[in-house]
């Protein structure tokens, strides 16, 4: 993101290179994203290449037509006997340069529609993560102040080992074989498994805590 703002991009669009359902990828935060201030989406993989496709055709179809009014030029300057002493094709090659080296837009909207006055929101984290609680223990007066105007709905990372995974490593870290794993080189002292636990049990306060505005509050104690 920092490299396509620093290249003069006023939006991001970062396109999937895996076949997945696009509604179930988050984009984070590697924690080098201080300061960025261009927007940025992910597409799935194929409409980016949809994407892709549209944008080298019309790039073509510009520079084709660039060289045939840039040939339409020449022959009405021969013609009139005005371009003997010019160069041939110079604007032909600048036409190259720019369908090379040239500037893509956009035009991209952010739509949030309130139709009936109330915000749903959604905060993904896990309950190892020191960032993240930092940010519920400071965000928990906004959510305060917002009241039923709002609904926050949490979601905990979990991943796969996809075979991929020696067993003494499932055996501490995951569940299922595999197919629930989690691990934070920053917590040494805590296994996967740990973790997991503790996240389902943040889960369940939450379910049943969290229905009722004059219980929501239950959870953000016990997160904090």
């Amino acid at each position: 993101m920092r490299n396509v703002e620093e290249a003069g991009a006023s939006l991001a669009i970062i396109i999937d290179t895996n076949e997945e359902d696009i509604n179930m990828v988050n984009m984070q935060d590697d924690g080098a994203g201080a300061g960025i201030r261009i927007p940025s989406m992910i597409i799935s993989r194929r409409d980016g290449q949809k994407l892709l496709e549209y944008i080298i055709k019309e790039q073509k179809k510009e520079l084709e037509e660039k060289r045939k009014q840039e040939k339409e030029n020449e022959e009405e300057d021969n013609e009139n006997g005005d371009g003997e002493d010019k160069p041939k094709k110079t604007k032909i090659s600048e036409a190259v340069k720019d369908y090379k080296e040239g500037t893509l837009k956009f035009l991209a909207t952010f739509n949030m529609t309130a139709p009936d006055n109330h915000v749903e929101y959604m905060i993904w984290m896990s309950s190892s993560n020191n960032k993240a609680l930092d940010f519920i223990e400071d965000f928990r007066q906004y959510e305060t102040r917002f009241g039923d105007k709002v609904t926050m709905t949490p979601h905990y990372n979990f991943w796969a080992c996809k075979g991929d995974c020696e067993k003494k490593f499932t055996d501490k870290h995951c569940f299922g074989g595999g197919k629930y794993c989690a691990a934070d080189t920053n917590h040494k002292t805590l296994s996967g498994k740990d973790i997991i636990m503790e996240d389902l049990r943040e889960i369940c306060i939450y379910q049943m805590a969290y229905k009722e505005q004059s219980t929501r509050h239950l959870w953000w104690d016990y997160i904090t």
